[in-house]
């Protein structure tokens, strides 16, 4: 392998954990099998005995990785994913609103200035199952979207100079935003506009 490629060493962002202990269960995997194949991708399978057993896979993509999963908890019948896709990282939004039964499939490159972008779904907001937040990356710089139509349309919310380390949405619709640099910022108009915030309690990053 080593005569193909130049192996590096890098820092992956860390995987999150939703531990409500709760039976039904998701989980994002990645196919394989004896021999490789350009079939193979990532899939999202089910538990509904806390990861005992799983079912079939409910969905399957062999053109993009999928970077996250929330469901809605205003309405758990719907489901969104995030992609990148394998090539060009192009940045997908999938929802599902009956469950997992049925799909659709949104490619927001050309909202996104048509860069090679990560896309990874941060939270859907409690209240409000249509309204979604994004980080999205080039690898350097992160931004914020938020899409209030389900995931087929997107804006930017707010860009950064470095990358995103922390996300919250209060219980008062406030929205929180923190920095790998130690910044933080405060939105209190549903993400129209946002301002540093320099409390005491914005010292202390939400993980």
């Amino acid at each position: 392998l080593a005569e193909l490629v130049t192996p590096i060493s890098d820092e992956r962002d860390r995987p999150i954990y939703h531990k409500n202990l709760l039976p039904l269960v998701y989980v994002v995997a990645d196919q394989a099998g004896r021999v490789d194949s350009p079939l193979y991708g990532d899939i999202v399978v089910q538990s509904h005995d806390g990861g005992a057993s799983f079912g079939p896979a409910m969905f399957s993509t062999s053109h993009a990785t999928i970077t996250g999963l929330e469901v809605a908890r205003s309405d758990p019948r719907v489901i969104y994913l995030a992609m990148s896709s394998l090539q060009l990282q192009h940045p997908y939004v999938v929802r599902s609103t009956d469950a997992g039964e049925t799909w659709r499939e949104f490619d927001l490159t050309a909202q996104l200035d048509r860069r090679p972008l990560i896309i990874s779904i941060l939270a859907v907001h409690p209240q409000d199952a249509q309204t979604l937040y994004f980080r999205v990356s080039d690898g350097k710089q992160d931004l914020l979207a938020i899409s209030t139509d389900a995931g087929e349309t997107v804006r930017v919310a707010h860009r950064l100079e470095t990358s995103m380390s922390a996300f919250l949405v209060r219980a008062d619709g406030t929205l929180l935003l923190a920095t790998s640099e130690g910044e933080s910022f405060r939105s209190t108009d549903a993400g129209a506009s946002f301002e540093p915030w320099t409390s005491a309690a914005s010292k202390l990053h939400i993980q």
